[in-house]
């Protein structure tokens, strides 16, 4: 329901996204408020609040005002590889606050795979072909995968993405 509220509210040009963190319960529809190159930082659109998730080329990079937020990521490995959907093996680094404000960084290796091209429906109604690209990320002490639908342009459109042991998974999508 928000997010058709959200579609038919906000200017059609606006980019809008969904994500949802269900370790903590929270979902929202997100609305494009700055660009700083490829950086892209959303927040909720009906709401005046501080909280925020960066994305780079629609990769979550940060958050910031959530609960022990992901300060950064060296994603620019993973990000070429899903990007251009190729399979390879690369680093991955994460970097995040406990519960004590500390700023601990784990750092990953991450095997990336194509899978099977699918059509992916936005909430506008618009259907995207894109391609399924899995990153299993392993560090001494952790393993994830993250999964990544992209267009033929190297777009995220969908995403499941690991983004902390606090956060959890973050299911994101663009709406348009």
């Amino acid at each position: 329901q928000a997010s058709q509220q959200a579609l038919k509210l906000m200017p059609p040009n606006e980019p809008l996204a969904s994500v949802t963190f269900d370790a903590v319960g929270i979902a929202a529809v997100l609305r494009r408020i700055e660009t700083n190159g490829h950086h892209v930082t959303w927040a909720a659109w009906d709401s005046t609040d501080r909280k925020s998730i960066t994305t780079k080329h629609g990769m979550i990079v940060a958050t910031r005002s959530l609960v022990q937020d992901l300060m950064s990521a060296e994603a620019d490995g993973v990000l070429a590889l899903v990007r251009g959907r190729h399979a390879g093996t690369t680093p991955y680094a994460l970097r995040y606050i406990d519960g004590n404000y500390d700023t601990i960084e784990e750092a990953y290796t991450c095997r990336v795979s194509r899978g099977t091209e699918q059509a992916v429906k936005l909430a506008n109604g618009v259907v995207v072909p894109a391609v399924e690209m899995v990153s299993e990320c392993s560090s001494q002490s952790r393993q994830f995968v993250d999964r990544f639908m992209v267009d033929r342009s190297g777009r995220i459109v969908q995403m499941r993405q690991w983004v902390g042991p606090v956060l959890g998974f973050a299911d994101m999508a663009l709406l348009r």
